[in-house]
C-alpha cells in the first residue's frame, strides 16, 4: 500500500540535546516534548556537483552528491506552554523557573546570551500515513518573530537549521544482522541487509563474565553509498554497543580475539532505524494541562516611553499605552552553514554571523496625535523602552498566564504614514532594539540591560534548557 502523507497527522517534536554537534547521538523525544504547528518547511538539500567534463558528446554524465544543508521554519500557534525549549535556545539562557505564591504558577524567564554555542535540540516529525519519521539529530533555533495581529491566531515562527535529516521507515529489529549464536573467531552468516540506512546494535550475553575480549568488525558502505569499516571491542564498548556508521549495505561481519570461554554466552546483531523512529514517535505529546492555553489578540497591550524616562505606567489608558492593531516582535541570530572538511558534507555547528538582531513592529490602524509622535521622535533618533504583555486565563489562584516582552533603547528607524486612498491613513513603524549600559528605571526584575527579554507564566516547573 502507497502512504500518501497529509499534514494533519503531523506530529512534531523538540528536546534539548546535550550531545557534541554532528558526532553525536540524538535523543528520544517523547511526552512533553511535542510542538503544535500551523505549518513547516523544514527543506532537505542534498547538492549535486555536475560533471562538466568535455568529451564531445554535448551531455554530461551523472553529478556526484554534494553538501547536505537542512534548514526551514517552524511556524506554531502561541500557546503558554510549550515554546519554552525552542524560546529558550533561541535567546540562549532561561532561568531556573520560580513559583508563584505558593501554587502551581510558575514564572520563567529568559535573556539573550552573547552566543548560543551548544545550545541545540533534536527535531522529530512523523504522522500516521507518512512514509518516515524525520529525525534532525541536531537542529538549531535561530530566533524568532512572534506576530500578533486583530483577528488572527497569534504565531511565532522558528527558523530552524540542522545537520543532516534521517529518514527512518522501519521498526527496529535486534536479529536483522546475525542470528542469535555463539561468539566465535568466525566470519558470520549475514542473515539481512538494512531495508533502509541504518545503524547496527549488537549485544553479547554473559551470565557468568566469562569473556574478556571480543572484537567484532564491520565492512559494508553507509547511508551515502561510501565504503565504511567499524569495529566493535567488548572490552571498551562493553556488552551492549550501536555503531556510529549509518549503514546501507553490509558486505562482511567478522569475529576476531575471542578471549575467555564462551558456552551458554550469545551475541546476536540487528538494526536500529534511528532513535527516533515508527515504534515510538507516537509517544511524542503536547501539554495535557490547564495552562495549554493560546494567546490571543485581546489579551496584549503595548506601553512604551523614552528609554531615559521614568518607569511606564503600565495600566490601562495610561499615558504610556499604544493601541497597535498588530505587534511584531523577532530575534535574528543570523546562523552560519558552514560546510568544512570536519564533516564533509553536513555543516559545522551554526554561529551567529553579525550581531544578533532584535526588531519591534508596531502596526497602527491610523495616523493620529498618539501615533505621530513615534514619527516625530523617529526622526530626532530618540531610544524607547518597549514594554509588551500578554495576561491570560488563570494559572493557578492569582496567578494569570503571561507572555510579556521587554526591549531597551528601541529606535524606530523606518516606516511612515502613507495614503492608499480616501480612508484612514496607516502607520506602520519598525525600531531596532539595543543593548544599554544602565538599567531603565522601572525595568522589570526578569529583564536586563540586552536588547530583548522574555517571561512566561504557565504550569511548567522545570527549566527549559539546561
Amino acid at each position: 500500500m502507497t502512504l500518501e502523507a497529509t499534514g494533519s497527522n503531523l506530529i512534531v517534536g523538540f528536546k534539548e540535546n546535550l550531545n557534541t554537534w554532528g558526532s553525536g547521538e540524538p535523543v528520544v523525544v517523547g511526552a512533553g516534548d511535542g510542538v503544535e504547528v500551523d505549518s513547516e518547511s523544514i527543506s532537505l538539500d542534498a547538492g549535486l556537483i555536475e560533471h562538466t567534463g568535455l568529451s564531445g558528446q554535448g551531455t554530461m554524465l551523472p553529478a556526484i552528491l554534494g553538501e547536505k544543508l537542512t534548514a526551514g521554519d517552524l511556524v506554531c500557534p502561541v500557546y503558554y506552554r510549550g515554546l519554552e525549549v525552542a524560546i529558550a535556545q533561541a535567546m540562549g539562557t532561561a532561568a531556573t523557573p520560580a513559583q508563584q505564591g505558593g501554587t502551581a504558577a510558575y514564572a520563567h524567564a529568559y535573556t539573550m546570551a552573547a552566543t548560543t554555542e551548544g545550545k541545540v535540540g533534536t527535531l522529530v516529525m512523523g504522522g500516521a500515513n507518512h512514509p518516515a519519521v524525520r529525525e534532525i539529530p541536531f537542529a538549531k533555533i535561530g530566533g524568532f518573530t512572534f506576530d500578533i495581529a486583530r483577528n488572527a491566531e497569534a504565531k511565532v515562527t522558528f527558523p530552524v537549521v540542522g545537520f543532516d535529516a534521517y529518514l527512518n521507515a522501519d521498526t527496529p529489529t535486534t536479529v536483522g544482522l546475525v542470528a542469535s549464536i555463539e561468539p566465535a573467531d568466525t566470519t558470520h552468516t549475514i542473515v539481512g541487509q538494512p531495508l533502509n540506512p541504518s545503524r547496527v546494535t549488537l549485544l553479547i550475553t554473559d551470565g557468568d563474565v566469562s569473556i574478556t575480549e571480543y572484537i567484532v568488525t564491520i565492512t559494508g558502505t553507509d547511508d551515502e553509498g561510501n565504503y565504511a569499516v567499524e569495529a566493535y571491542t567488548l572490552s571498551t564498548d562493553t556488552l551492549a554497543w550501536i555503531s556510529t556508521t549509518r549503514w546501507s549495505a553490509i558486505t562482511s561481519v567478522i569475529g576476531t580475539g575471542l578471549a575467555g570461554t564462551t558456552a551458554g554466552d550469545t551475541l546476536i546483531m540487528g538494526y536500529e532505524y534511528g532513535i527516533n523512529n515508527v515504534s515510538n514517535y507516537t509517544s511524542i505529546g503536547i501539554p495535557t494541562t490547564a495552562d495549554y492555553q493560546l494567546a490571543s489578540f485581546d489579551q496584549f497591550s503595548v506601553w512604551m516611553n523614552e528609554q531615559s524616562g521614568g518607569a511606564l505606567t503600565t495600566t490601562e489608558g495610561s499615558a504610556d499605552e499604544v493601541y497597535p492593531d498588530s505587534i511584531r516582535i523577532s530575534l535574528n541570530r543570523s546562523l552560519s552553514q558552514n560546510v568544512t572538511t570536519r564533516f564533509g558534507r553536513q555543516i559545522d555547528e551554526p554561529h551567529g554571523t553579525n550581531f544578533a538582531a532584535v526588531e519591534v513592529g508596531l502596526n497602527f490602524p491610523n495616523w493620529n496625535t498618539e501615533s505621530q509622535a513615534v514619527l516625530r521622535d523617529r526622526l530626532q533618533g530618540k531610544q524607547f523602552k518597549v514594554f509588551v504583555k500578554a495576561s491570560g486565563p488563570l494559572a493557578d489562584t492569582g496567578f494569570a498566564l503571561e507572555w510579556s516582552f521587554w526591549a531597551n533603547a528601541v529606535q524606530f528607524g523606518s516606516g511612515s504614514p502613507n495614503a492608499g486612498g480616501p480612508g484612514d491613513m496607516r502607520f506602520d513603524a519598525t525600531g531596532t532594539a539595543h543593548r544599554v549600559l544602565t538599567a531603565a528605571t522601572g525595568r522589570p526584575a526578569w529583564a536586563d540591560n540586552q536588547p530583548l527579554s522574555l517571561y512566561n507564566i504557565n504550569l511548567r516547573t522545570t527549566k527549559a534548557i539546561t
